[in-house]
């Protein structure tokens, strides 16, 4: 470590101990953001730079948790060496992005106004002078007594020195981290070697400690803990937001190291069901009849030209209430129902109030809030009913004297004469501020639980998820409520596959409910089977008992309901291993019965064979819930007698009615994969079975409908 003084300037530098350990892993994690950072923005002698195309969060991102904890060391020691006092200050790390320079390209001279100290750590440069410095320039020059008197013209200087240098350089080097002011001008020089030129900067304030009172931090920035952002009043306060940035598509360690990740794991949607920014909430007598006497005294003063009247036309405003003893009492009887609601106030912000004068048998368009919760106060104490509809459906009436809390995600109105104090709250610890504002979250073709999720999903330190991301995960929601629905509260299901009822006792309606269980594949439920082909012997049967005993684990989720799917998956090659060649080609011809050509291998005939053993018992699986496969044919081999366990019985919608297929040791069901199924609760015991699934084409589930994307479209 040490420090160059320059004109005079403290620059910081260290060589850090572990980067060759490091920088690989961040070079990997740089890559990738890059590659998913969209069309490029800056011209090709320009570094490509990710604060200017939504890479700006690197210190939010545990790929770099190791270089972002070594920067907050270094900074520490950097202050202390300038003789800051750090009982005094806090710092934050504002941004952070990567900088990539092939040859030719470079970063033009510039400084970092938004902050009070800037860091810079080389990831990777060639071992070369040509790659390209980072130059920091002496634009003050305290020290020049003649302007220009250093130029090449004059030459007024005999030699160069500290005093009146006009720049000093640092060449890139791997590993290495420099901090230096942030307002200091600099520029970074072209990298002239094929090796690229990759850093990462970061930009930081200093703040005043929020617990220091002894008044001697007037020029420190108060900490961001002290600070309240302007609310949105109506009219707007400030211009609607553009484009939104992408959700950064880093993926976690953890993620990283399971083979079940996917890009929307990245984010969780809070269930809407009675979330404080879904639910409506009335609070009964917020104001009373005889301040409404006070108040329409008021109203009846103010000259008809101070009224306002809002865009759809429909309801007159008026500015002048924000001191009303309503609207104090208002605020109070808000924050004590969140509060006991538990819901985070950190942040929370009001808008200006606004009253409301609502005219009889005319009705103002649906829209949704420019904030998280739309307020409304009744003040008056009579005359028409009064409600707040849902564009979506549904209302609840609004009192007199009442206070209805109402989500300002949800396009609603008013509809009935009233008087009506209105102010909105943000509750940007709940969701993320700014994004009503967006024009393409305030369409009517959107959904309410669409700019819910959009708006809710955790973790909030990420930018709006791109609208692709967020319908698959409302996709997958959606299907795993449906899974749940089925196996948890479905009656049929707990009737005859939980309770172990005589599937002869079906009647039409729960025949009807089971059929629905199937895979929409676009063809009707196939009820073909065959029963009692034999195909094994006892030995074979109990060869493959073992072997599933030896290697069954819980890992993998089942795809009919998520529950661990109990089996071990096996290869024709691994088949073949335990029961020979012949036992197995015999079996790869079993589907020819319903109707598969007879006169192709199947290696040749199906797109894919799987192959698996399968265990049901109370301490595993107990049962499987009514589904159909998502292959062409099915093969069923029963590997155990079923007198050793009780229950765990095969129900097959077959024909008009729900049938258990006779089931005896080495014997196979045969089936058309679209034959709805499933396996009855086992009480005792443990059942075992071979299962063969043959895919003739990419035979996959329906997908979910489609969730309506209009408006949608910008928000990536």
């Amino acid at each position: 470590m040490a420090i160059d003084v320059w004109f005079p300037l403290a620059i910081y530098y260290e060589d850090l101990a572990e980067s060759a350990l490091h920088n690989p892993a961040l070079l990997a994690r740089i890559d990738e953001l890059r590659s998913a950072s969209g069309e490029r923005r800056t011209s090709e002698t320009s570094s490509w730079t990710g604060d200017v195309h939504n890479v700006d969060r690197l210190h939010l991102d545990p790929a770099f948790d190791w270089l972002t904890e070594q920067v907050g060391y270094r900074v520490l020691d950097y202050l202390k060496l300038l003789g800051h006092d750090l009982a005094k200050t806090d710092v934050y790390i504002q941004r952070s992005w990567p900088v990539v320079a092939h040859r030719g390209q470079r970063v033009s001279r510039h400084a970092h106004h938004t902050a009070h100290l800037s860091a810079v750590y080389y990831v990777a440069a060639a071992d070369d002078a040509a790659a390209g410095h980072i130059r920091f320039l002496n634009d003050y020059k305290p020290n020049e007594l003649s302007a220009g008197i250093d130029s090449s013209m004059t030459g007024g200087y005999s030699e160069s020195n500290a005093l009146n240098y006009g720049s000093t350089i640092y060449r890139p080097i791997a590993g290495r981290l420099l901090l230096f002011p942030a307002k200091q001008t600099h520029e970074v020089e072209q990298n002239q070697t094929d090796q690229a030129r990759i850093s990462i900067s970061f930009d930081l304030v200093i703040t005043s400690r929020g617990n220091v009172e002894d008044g001697r931090h007037e020029f420190l920035m108060p900490p961001p803990s002290v600070w309240k952002r302007i609310g949105r009043s109506e009219p707007e306060m400030v211009a609607r937001l553009g484009v939104a940035p992408a959700l950064a598509n880093g993926r976690s360690a953890l993620a990283k190291a399971s083979t079940f990740s996917r890009d929307v794991d990245a984010i969780t949607i809070p269930d809407h069901n009675g979330h404080v920014l879904w639910e409506p909430a009335l609070l009964a007598h917020c104001s009373s009849a005889a301040a409404w006497a006070d108040y329409a005294a008021v109203l009846r003063e103010i000259p008809a030209q101070d009224w306002l009247r809002d865009h759809s036309g429909a309801v007159l405003l008026w500015q002048g209430c924000g001191d009303w003893r309503v609207r104090r009492d208002a605020i109070d009887r808000l924050y004590v129902h969140l509060r006991n609601r538990s819901v985070p106030l950190d942040g929370a912000n009001l808008t200006e109030p606004v009253l409301q004068k609502r005219l009889a048998g005319v009705a103002a368009p649906f829209q949704r809030g420019k904030a998280h919760l739309c307020v409304y106060v009744r003040i008056d104490s009579g005359g028409e009913e009064c409600a707040l509809e849902f564009a979506e459906g549904g209302s609840v009436p609004l009192p007199p004297g009442a206070m209805l809390i109402a989500s300002g995600l949800r396009r609603h109105r008013l509809r009935g004469e009233s008087h009506v104090i209105h102010f909105q709250l943000d509750l940007p610890a709940v969701a993320r501020a700014e994004a009503l504002h967006l024009k393409s979250l305030q369409a009517d073709g959107v959904l309410d639980r669409v700019v819910f999720a959009a708006i809710t999903a955790q973790p909030l330190s990420h930018a709006l998820p791109p609208s692709g991301v967020l319908f698959r995960k409302l996709e997958w929601i959606e299907a795993s409520a449906r899974k749940r629905a089925r196996h948890e509260t479905c009656p049929a299901v707990r009737r005859f596959l939980a309770e172990n009822a005589d599937p002869a006792l079906a009647t039409a309606d729960e025949l009807d409910i089971i059929r629905r269980h199937g895979i929409l594949t676009g063809a009707p439920p196939d009820g073909r089977l065959i029963e009692n082909i034999a195909v094994l012997d006892a030995g074979q049967c109990a060869t493959l008992c073992r072997f599933a005993e030896a290697h069954m684990t819980s890992i993998v989720p089942d795809t009919v309901d998520d529950l661990p799917e109990y089996q071990v998956n096996l290869s024709v090659e691994g088949l073949t291993t335990l029961l020979g060649h012949d036992r197995v080609a015999a079996l790869l011809k079993l589907p020819e019965a319903l109707g598969a050509p007879a006169d192709r291998a199947a290696t040749d005939l199906y797109e894919r064979i799987d192959i698996f053993l399968r265990i049901y018992s109370p301490e595993t699986r107990p049962y499987i819930s009514f589904h159909s496969d998502t292959c062409s044919y099915t093969v069923n081999v029963a590997l155990n007698d079923e007198g050793s366990f009780e229950g765990g019985e095969l129900l097959a919608l077959n024909g008009s009615g729900l049938k258990a297929p006779s089931r005896e040791v080495g014997t196979a069901l045969l089936h058309a994969g679209n034959l709805v199924h499933g396996v009855t609760r086992i009480e005792r015991g443990t059942r075992y079975s071979l299962i063969l699934f043959f895919h003739r084409e990419a035979e996959n589930p329906q997908p979910a409908q489609a969730l309506p994307t209009a408006g949608l479209d910008a928000v990536t």
